[in-house]
């Protein structure tokens, strides 16, 4: 895949704190770690973009595994990393979206960023937040701008994520935010 080919795909922090190194071993049944360090890496092979507001940039900072950070200076040298995304023209659909829940209002507000950068990008999230499209879904019937968003969650989908980013990371109807969110409801 020619680098001009890859996806611009916003990649939440929680994705960047959960990677395991792959050095530890984790008896548990739970591959979360595995699955978002595979992640990042299915997106690096792929010659996608990350895609970096100055918010999501910091939350990185503060957060990011080892193995994360060591990624993202990989990113950054091979230049896939797309840096300070201009989001500020979506901050008008915030009030909107708000308008329309009746809870949750305090989290999509602490990440509305990632709606901003995809919108302002390639449309593509990953992330690992397990309410988030949910409550998107709810506030895309006031902000129909929301439905031009993608969603993937390693933890959820595990090999399934990995291999849909291998293959191009396509906007496919079933990884529509809503859609998403509805195939997915209650599963953690």
């Amino acid at each position: 895949m020619s680098q001009s080919s890859g996806k611009q795909i916003v990649i939440d922090a929680c994705v960047a704190s959960s990677c395991s190194s792959g050095e530890i071993f984790n008896p548990q049944p739970d591959h979360s770690g595995i699955h978002c360090r595979n992640c990042l890496m299915a997106i690096a092979d792929g010659n996608h973009i990350a895609v970096f507001s100055p918010e999501l940039a910091k939350e990185w900072d503060n957060h990011a595994s080892r193995f994360a950070r060591h990624w993202r200076a990989e990113m950054l040298l091979t230049d896939k990393v797309l840096l300070n995304v201009e989001v500020e023209s979506f901050s008008i659909l915030l009030d909107r979206a708000l308008a329309v829940l009746t809870t949750e209002k305090e989290s999509l507000t602490k990440d509305f960023h990632l709606i901003q950068s995809a919108l302002a990008s390639g449309q593509l999230i990953v992330s690992i937040e397990s309410r988030f499209p949910q409550i998107v879904s709810v506030a895309s019937m006031a902000v129909p701008e929301f439905t031009l968003l993608y969603y993937a969650n390693p933890a959820v989908e595990g090999e399934v994520c990995i291999q849909w980013i291998k293959d191009g990371a396509e906007k496919d109807v079933s990884r529509r935010i809503d859609a998403w969110a509805e195939k997915h409801r209650g599963r953690n």
